[in-house]
């Protein structure tokens, strides 16, 4: 909702802001890098070549592969790299003194949930580490290399994953996830609280299952005033957007519970554009309640299949897990459905998720599968396997489209003051505060912010 947790919202918007301020500094970094990295290119393909040429590989049709296991690789082969967008190293291996395997991470904490790490199967299940532990470690359907795994190569950008780990340090508990608009690609992926990922195999699996260092980004979460977004798409789509007098207050028949503001605000006479600027549960929940009467009794058939158009009560597959969102009103009951057009009740969605519907907002509509990988490169420097973007069989309509990004610039410009003139121009926007959360005797808001940016041109959604 507008007003609560803006500062915090500012100071990672500013972060942002300054990252692209210095792209010609940042380039220029970034440039001298990679001719270095170039020059050690070149000197490690003659020591790669030296290697290779002694290497073993073992075709799938050879009776031998089937007594070599994954587990094996393990301990003979040196386990591959992982790589930012840029060739920045985020994750390798080396000998100790004892000539045993160890796996270096250059920045422990601020990748942890992205990468995972390699102990145990009950952490890491959400990391690269994990995903990719064959192709790391040297297994492939063509074959089996038994001297050293493939190199994986994230879509994460390691200047922006810093600066937003850092800006984001105070938070207590949360995530902040920034996608490429246009292909689903992650630039970045920060969750609270974090961990370190050279901390012990006893320590890792402890940790990980403890419920508190779950990736936040792709954790089921009650979405709040974000929602709206949906339910404005679902409501433009069916021609359901009568302009109305928001009193702050929302009555109903039927026994339906009255709907109030956000502090009980008045907004005046409200269409679909005003609603979003200035959050109206008043028109939101009317809208629905219209929606679902349309047909002379109560009906929540449309307004659920809407949604579900949407991707809600499905599951997108990622290459680093399952996002999941539920909407749970196919026994809801009418104060339930009510309550959902903003965000409340049995709804769940996840921020990674919300990057994927703001992008197709954004955008010309298409919702991508959000991707961590771009690809796995052999120790030979071959392409092993790429990542092409996909496209999820949801999507936003042109009319919904238009409606939705004016209410989202207003709200940006006019209600959160994120806009920032001169530099990424108008932006489109959304907060949302979610039911208090009772944890012993504290009580607290799930807040979110969910966004995508320059409106001129949108490259980057960012949910947080």
């Amino acid at each position: 909702m507008p007003g609560k947790g803006t500062k915090k919202v500012r100071r990672l918007f500013s972060i942002m802001r300054n990252v692209t301020e210095t792209s010609e500094v940042t380039n220029m970094i970034i440039l001298t890098r990679l001719s270095f990295l170039m020059f050690l290119a070149v000197l490690g393909v003659i020591a790669v070549t030296a290697v290779t040429m002694h290497e073993q590989t073992i075709p799938t049709q050879s009776p031998e592969y089937q007594n070599i296991a994954v587990s094996d690789l393990e301990s003979t082969n040196t386990r591959g790299t992982i790589f930012d967008c840029n060739g920045v190293v985020l994750a390798r291996s080396y000998l100790d003194e004892q000539g045993g395997q160890k796996r270096d991470y250059p920045y422990p904490e601020a990748f942890s949930h992205l990468l995972g790490t390699t102990y145990g199967t009950s952490f890491g299940n959400h990391g690269i580490e994990a995903y990719y532990h064959s192709d790391l470690v040297g297994s492939r359907k063509d074959n089996i290399r038994k001297s050293e795994g493939d190199s994986v190569y994230s879509t994460v950008n390691a200047d922006i994953q810093q600066a937003i780990y850092s800006a984001a340090a105070s938070i207590d508990e949360g995530g902040v996830v920034v996608t490429d608009c246009n292909t689903g690609a992650v630039i970045a992926m920060v969750s609270f609280p974090t961990y370190d990922l050279t901390v012990s195999a006893e320590e890792a699996n402890a940790l990980y299952l403890t419920s508190e260092y779950v990736n936040k980004c792709m954790r089921q979460l009650t979405p709040g005033s974000v929602f709206k977004l949906l339910s404005a798409c679902v409501l433009i789509d069916n021609d359901c957007t009568d302009e109305m007098y928001d009193t702050g207050v929302a009555e109903f028949e039927d026994g339906v519970e009255p709907i109030r503001n956000y502090e009980s605000g008045e907004n005046g006479q409200c269409d679909v554009v005003r609603a979003i600027e200035r959050s109206s549960n008043v028109w939101f929940s009317t809208s629905v309640w219209n929606l679902c009467n349309r047909g002379g009794s109560f009906s929540a058939g449309t307004y659920i299949a809407g949604l579900q158009k949407l991707g809600m009560n499905d599951k997108i597959i990622t290459q680093l897990g399952t996002l999941h969102q539920d909407h749970n009103m196919s026994h809801a009951d009418k104060n339930e459905v009510v309550q959902s057009s903003f965000g409340q009740g049995g709804l769940m969605v996840t921020p990674l998720y919300m990057n994927c519907l703001v992008s197709a907002i954004a955008t010309d509509g298409t919702m991508y599968t959000p991707y961590f990988v771009s690809k796995t490169v052999s120790p030979k420097g071959k392409t092993v396997k790429e990542t092409e973007p996909i496209a999820l069989e949801y999507s936003v309509s042109e009319a919904a489209r238009e409606e939705v990004r004016k209410g989202m610039i207003a709200a940006a410009d006019k209600t959160y003051g994120l806009t920032y003139k001169g530099q990424f121009g108008e932006i489109y926007a959304k907060t949302g505060t979610a039911e208090i959360i009772k944890e012993g005797e504290k009580e607290r808001n799930n807040k979110w912010i969910t966004m995508a940016f320059p409106a001129s041109d949108p490259q980057f959604a960012v949910t947080a």
